[in-house]
């Protein structure tokens, strides 16, 4: 019972500090860690703080926007989209940065009809997310006004369609100049990809250059992770592919990538699944390097 009371009293004594409107933690998926986060309302039970996981990989990108390097992520999403994840007053700040180029703490708050202190506790909040910044702007008389704008971090919070502008190169190449010259374009592009992968690799054994390929794509975008089985292989999974729409009309992307994988390592990669044929990850099984036994010929 006193247990019980302590619960209870605890329950309504304890207080998130206001950075912590989002909760991070970790799980193991397929023998990696990974890091997921999830928003956690103020009423929330202490015996709720830890929130289920419904779907590790959608929750990985709470912590992609908001504590790691957003340049490596091309999330097609709008500000609206990700209301739940910054919260609708944060989204309209951000949304107000994004048309104006910037703004200060006053015309925020005339804009979004709140008082001054909750449209700096917002623009707190987001600063330490590394998604808004702020620089002084001095007048003659006054104190000087801070004027906040979006890093290049928060890009990552609108829709980007690159993937559309490849797509339509990719289809007018192949009808101007024929299948075979979108081919060796391809092909081209693999080739620089190799050549930047096998230096990272110089020197390494082979788990440890599979270690780095994984690591290597993931800073791509593609959420990798390479589990190492029984038999000296390695399961490589991707969790999201960048290329998916392209990949979807011109297979030969993902031949030239099996291609890039295959040549890096120097051993056979076998594509087991893609998400490009609705699977739900790109899966790759990486067999060890066949050793080479050396034969002593006796000359008599």
């Amino acid at each position: 019972m006193r247990l019980l009371r302590l619960g209870l009293w605890m329950q309504h004594r304890i207080r998130l500090p206001v950075s912590a409107h989002r909760l991070t933690g970790c799980c193991k998926l397929n023998g990696a860690d990974a890091f997921f986060a999830s928003p956690v309302a103020p009423t929330t039970r202490a015996c709720n703080f830890l929130p289920p996981i419904r779907n590790p990989f959608t929750l990985l990108i709470t912590r992609m926007l908001t504590k790691s390097d957003g340049l490596h992520y091309d999330l097609d999403v709008s500000v609206a989209a990700v209301e739940n994840l910054l919260k609708a007053p944060r989204s309209a700040i951000i949304d107000l940065l994004k048309s104006r180029g910037g703004a200060s703490v006053e015309e925020l708050a005339q804009e979004l009809a709140v008082t001054k202190v909750c449209v700096r506790r917002h623009l707190s909040l987001l600063e330490s997310d590394g998604l808004i910044r702020h620089e002084e702007q001095r007048h003659e008389r006054g104190r000087p006004r801070h004027i906040y704008r979006l890093t290049e971090k928060a890009d990552c919070l609108f829709p980007r369609r690159y993937d559309e502008f490849a797509r339509g190169i990719l289809g007018q190449l192949e009808r101007e100049y024929g299948l075979e010259a979108l081919e060796r374009l391809l092909a081209a592009r693999a080739d620089e990809l190799i050549d930047q992968a096998k230096r990272l690799c110089i020197g390494l054994n082979f788990e440890q250059s599979v270690r780095k390929l994984t690591q290597w794509i993931s800073d791509k975008g593609y959420a990798a992770e390479a589990r190492r089985m029984k038999d000296g292989s390695f399961r490589l999974v991707q969790h999201n592919c960048p290329t998916e729409n392209i990949a979807t009309a011109y297979p030969q992307v993902c031949a030239q990538e099996l291609r890039v994988y295959t040549e890096i390592l120097g051993c056979q990669v076998v594509r087991e699944c893609r998400i490009s044929d609705g699977a739900a990850v790109c899966e790759y099984r990486i067999l060890p390097p066949v050793k080479r036994s050396l034969r002593v010929l006796s000359i008599r």
